[in-house]
């Protein structure tokens, strides 16, 4: 049982990645059951036996998307560096995320996911209050430690820090310069981190 178990999961991803990479190159009105499973060589009832359909799919979609996001922000925090340090970090990899997997932003910001149904609206809902609080949280333990500025809204930063990223989906989306928009993502990144550390920093850190 166990087996069996297991290579569904492993089938269930793949079916995930083929609709990831077909909404990245095409767009999320243009992904659709038959092209998933072409693309992953199996017959379009083969998917219909792990998603009751294209819905239940972006659903499955949105979840990993929002694990994906959610762990970052637990595998930053559990390094001993700064909290600007983490902030920057947790930055660069949601960038990577994006750039390997250009239909990320468009799962989570989507005007046809945030408005395509009450399930899809609740899943995005409780993923971006989570990420919110997690950051804010963050960002509360970095005025405590002295490196944030005593009067930053924690939650104003985290809905800051969660703009600049949807501004990057968005440029991508207008088909800018991959190159060109990731070295402005991590000007902007620059420009925010002066803005509530407590001490500017002589090095500009790193972002990509």
């Amino acid at each position: 049982m166990g087996t069996k178990k297991m290579k569904t999961e492993v089938r269930r991803e793949q079916i995930l990645d083929a609709a990831l990479e077909i909404a990245g190159r095409n767009g999320l009105q243009a992904m659709n059951i038959c092209d998933i499973a072409e693309r992953i060589g199996l017959v379009p009832s083969a998917v219909y036996r792990h998603f009751d359909g294209r819905e239940d799919l972006v659903d499955a979609l949105i979840e990993r998307t929002g694990s994906r996001i959610l762990e970052n922000i637990r595998l930053v925090s559990r390094h001993k560096a700064d909290i600007l340090h983490q902030l920057g970090c947790l930055f660069r990899l949601h960038l990577h995320l994006i750039r390997t997997n250009p239909a990320v932003m468009q799962i989570i910001f989507s005007d046809k996911v945030t408005f395509g149904g009450e399930k899809h609206q609740g899943l995005i809902r409780r993923i971006t209050s989570e990420y919110r609080h997690e950051l804010a949280s963050l960002v509360e333990k970095g005025k405590e430690a002295g490196a944030v500025k005593p009067y930053i809204d924690p939650f104003g930063a985290a809905f800051s820090m969660i703009s600049l990223l949807q501004g990057v989906g968005t440029a991508l989306r207008m088909e800018g310069s991959r190159k060109e928009i990731f070295a402005m993502a991590g000007s902007a990144w620059y420009i925010f981190e002066s803005g509530i550390a407590m001490y500017q920093s002589s090095v500009r850190r790193k972002i990509l």
